[in-house]
């Protein structure tokens, strides 16, 4: 039988055992065709289509239907069928194969979508092997989440989940075209706009400064924003990495003791630091920092009485800072977390402030770039939270217009 023959005899046979409820089968579905277009590996439909169509859930059951459909038979010598994974175990393998690629922080977020994407499968999405998804099922997956979450997380989830599904391709468990039947929602913006205004930072700063000088509230504010630090290079700090005398800190990559940063040892760099934050650092180390160290004997600049400060911590401590209430004393308007007050911002809201305000002083992106560790184009299309206004006057100043 001609190949031409064979795939419209597949596709007509099919289509009548399944009364006109099974997709249209190409040949590509079971079949992988060689150079030659004489040797191929069969794969085998889906046992949920198989079942809904009255065929055997087997792979050797469907061959078996086909080869009676078409006279001829699938079960070539030398081709063997691949064993397709549940889905648990191939995203298990996808991890095996990032975990060296990837940040801490981006496997704790790959690890996050794709529990989400698991869940829905296991559940709503009735899939247990990835053999089994089809771009319908990933249209499904989107109506599903897109109930619970906003667009930016929308747009985050599904490119997690098409990499997962990339990785999945070339291991040969899916079709090429599945990862990218995935259409990615518009962003409600190039940058997202959560910030806090320099001027309400300044008031912060001033106002721990004169009734909670050298607090814990005190170091974490003036050094997210005087540093443009992210939250794991400020949980970093050890004591012995600042120099208070010569006024600079030394970031360092220390994945062995729970303290990561974002792009591994390329985000090791040294930072110049103010006069007025080492005086501050100097009050913070000599009378208020609990003598402690954590369980691998480093001595955490940012120490609690429990050993280094925790991420959840520190983000805590900065929402209720940022609240509408006085100084860290809750929320003014009624809400039950200062997370949910409209005022509050996270941490990464006040690195991403401050570099844009280090913009609008007029400082040099590429000299920037090397203090916050960031490149350019980043800084421009995430970090740059001005207003075109903002930028125009900036400019007429700059060339004296």
């Amino acid at each position: 039988m001609g190949w031409g023959r064979f795939e419209l005899s597949i596709g007509l046979h099919a289509r009548r055992f399944a009364s006109a409820r099974v997709i249209h089968w190409s040949s590509s579905r079971f079949a992988r065709r060689t150079a030659d277009f004489h040797a191929f590996r069969p794969r085998v439909l889906p046992a949920r289509f198989a079942a809904r169509a009255g065929l055997p859930t087997t792979g050797e059951g469907n061959l078996e239907i086909i080869a009676e459909i078409t006279g001829d038979s699938l079960a070539l010598p030398g081709t063997e069928q691949q064993r397709m994974p549940p889905i648990d175990e191939a995203i298990e393998a996808y991890f095996t194969e990032r975990e060296t690629e990837l940040s801490d922080s981006s496997l704790q977020n790959h690890h996050y979508q794709l529990k989400m994407f698991r869940k829905w499968a296991w559940g709503a999405g009735d899939v247990s092997n990835v053999e089994e998804l089809e771009p319908l099922d990933l249209s499904r997956f989107r109506r599903y989440r897109s109930k619970s979450i906003n667009t930016n997380t929308m747009y985050n989830q599904l490119c997690v989940v098409r990499l997962f599904l990339r990785f999945c391709f070339r291991m040969g468990w899916v079709d090429e075209s599945l990862p990218e039947s995935i259409v990615l929602p518009t962003r409600d913006g190039a940058a997202r706009d959560s910030k806090i205004d320099p001027d309400r930072v300044a008031g912060l700063l001033d106002d721990l400064e004169r009734y909670q000088y050298a607090s814990t509230d005190h170091v974490i504010l003036s050094l997210l924003w005087s540093c443009s630090l992210r939250i794991g290079g400020l949980r970093a700090l050890d004591l012995n990495d600042v120099d208070l005398d010569n006024r600079w800190a030394d970031l360092a990559y220390r994945p062995e003791s729970e303290t990561p940063l974002k792009n591994k040892r390329g985000s090791e760099r040294e930072i110049n630091l103010h006069g007025w934050v080492c005086d501050l650092l100097r009050a913070w180390i000599n009378d208020r920092r609990p003598s402690v160290t954590d369980e691998f004997g480093r001595k955490p600049l940012l120490a609690t009485k429990q050993g280094r400060m925790s991420r959840s911590a520190i983000r805590v401590r900065v929402y209720k800072l940022t609240a509408c209430g006085n100084l860290g004393q809750g929320c003014a308007c009624g809400s039950t977390y200062p997370a949910e007050c409209d005022d509050s911002v996270a941490p990464h809201d006040i690195r991403r402030s401050s570099i844009s305000a280090w913009l609008d002083e007029g400082h040099d992106p590429n000299l920037l770039s090397g203090r916050v560790d960031t490149s350019t184009r980043t800084m421009e299309k995430h970090y740059d939270v001005r207003s075109e206004r903002e930028k125009r006057e900036l400019r007429k100043d700059a060339f004296n217009i």
